[in-house]
């Protein structure tokens, strides 16, 4: 039988759904999309640049500070995880594979690998609270 879920589990979960939303919000908000159709590419030189992207930039940090302290006490359950079903190397390899397709390519050899770690970043910290 399963049990319904109390009060409790219902607020965190609230909590990092808010946390999720947000943090889609604020990477939204440093992403140039025009009309037109085009590629859409993070900002990187215009981070700081105007009030919406500051406050973006600051939800993104706080974003990525509580999760990380929410996943404090999950990482040893994810490394026992990841080592019963592949070694270091795959996960490291798949990790790497999945970052590659964070961002769309670009003119610039030098923007694209900083856009590429900035947006694999930005994933990896909105899929932490479905890991935990």
């Amino acid at each position: 039988m399963t049990t319904l879920p109390n009060e409790r589990t219902w607020s965190k979960l609230i909590g990092w759904f808010g946390l999720l939303v947000l943090g889609q919000a604020a990477s939204l908000t440093l992403i140039r999309a025009g009309r037109i159709v085009s590629y859409q590419h993070y900002m990187l030189d215009a981070l700081w640049s105007t009030g919406p992207r500051r406050v973006a930039l600051v939800v993104l940090v706080v974003q990525t500070i509580v999760v990380l302290i929410g996943l404090r006490g999950a990482w040893s359950q994810l490394d026992a995880w990841r080592r019963q079903r592949m070694p270091l190397a795959i996960g490291v390899f798949l990790l790497l594979l999945l970052a590659s397709l964070s961002a769309a390519p670009s003119f610039s050899i030098g923007g694209y690998v900083m856009e590429l770690a900035f947006a694999s970043v930005i994933q990896l910290v909105a899929r932490g609270p479905r890991v935990w």
